[in-house]
């Protein structure tokens, strides 16, 4: 049976702060295999500042946790802006960016027993001893993952004049006049040179 859920800051099974976004799957654990539950999120505070990363718009998506022979499996999506900096004229902006991830989590306890498990496998998703969910650090990971290599403020973006700094999608400058002026007094210099020669 699936219950729906709406993420709230007072729900009982989910931690929400900072760069928390946790649920509780003690109960979900107990479950025959098959068993689910749906989560939908609105207007969470997350950011990652300890990692240069800002989310600097509310976020909101869904997530289906999926009870499995070997732990949860989770699907998920999370819509939010993120703060980015211009790799060619170095402003500040704000890019929409949509995350989804499927994985999933392996228990470190015996939900019946209280034993320690041992996955083998060393990059799992794991659910801590608290049987616990952590998708806010997924999130993270899967949200680098899908940030630009390099940013751009738009497609046209002209960049800064790497002379004297000018953002030159702002102001004009005189640096490329000033490199013309001079490769054309080198030549008008070679060119009354080859005159005098023939003189």
């Amino acid at each position: 049976m699936t219950q729906n859920i709406t993420c709230s800051y007072n729900s009982a099974v989910l931690l929400v702060g900072g760069p928390k976004l946790q649920i509780n799957v003690a109960q979900l654990l107990k479950e025959a295999a098959g068993a689910s539950r749906n989560f939908e999120f609105k207007n969470l505070e997350i950011s990652f500042p300890e990692y240069d990363l800002f989310v600097i718009t509310p976020v909101s998506g869904k997530a289906r946790l999926v009870k499995t022979n070997r732990g949860i499996y989770v699907e998920a999506e999370f819509y939010a802006s993120v703060k980015l900096t211009c790799s060619r004229c170095l402003v500040e902006f704000s890019e929409p960016v949509s995350v989804k991830f499927r994985e999933e989590f392996l228990p470190t306890i015996d939900i019946k027993t209280g034993l320690a498990i041992n996955s083998g496998i060393s990059d799992a998703f794991l659910i801590n001893e608290h049987h616990i969910i952590d998708l806010g650090e997924t999130y993270r990971q899967y949200l680098l993952m899908n940030l630009p290599l390099k940013p751009l403020c738009n497609e046209s973006c002209s960049g800064i004049c790497v002379e004297c700094g000018t953002n030159l999608n702002q102001d004009a400058c005189n640096c490329m006049q000033k490199e013309i002026d001079s490769r054309l007094s080198i030549l008008k210099s070679l060119l009354s040179d080859d005159q005098e020669d023939i003189h």
